[in-house]
């Protein structure tokens, strides 16, 4: 028998991020792949791990783009893209200028 957590991974193993800003607070503002949704991921709660230490730079952070289906700085930082869909939250459309505030 197979828990429910193992089918909303597997629900999204074909997305893909394909357009990302970084705002302010360590957040990202992300569009996937089906039908251009939009999401909110937040950073913070990942800058004190080892492997994200370096996001803590704002202006190294604001580099973010997106590389292999993901988000990624430079060529050694990245986001699972399945985690950044099933971390974040969803944004309607017209509220994209209020979050970027």
């Amino acid at each position: 028998m197979r828990r429910e957590n193992v089918y909303l991974w597997e629900k999204h193993l074909n997305i893909k991020v394909v357009k990302v800003r970084a705002l302010k607070n360590y957040r990202l503002l992300l569009e996937f792949n089906n039908d251009g949704e939009r999401r909110l991921f937040d950073v913070k709660p990942y800058l004190s791990k080892p492997a994200f230490i370096d996001l803590q730079n704002e202006v190294f952070f604001a580099t973010a783009q997106v590389a292999f289906d993901t988000v990624c700085w430079g060529d050694e930082i990245d986001f699972c893209p399945e985690y950044l869909y099933n971390m974040s939250i969803p944004i309607p459309t017209h509220e994209d200028d209020l979050i970027a505030r």
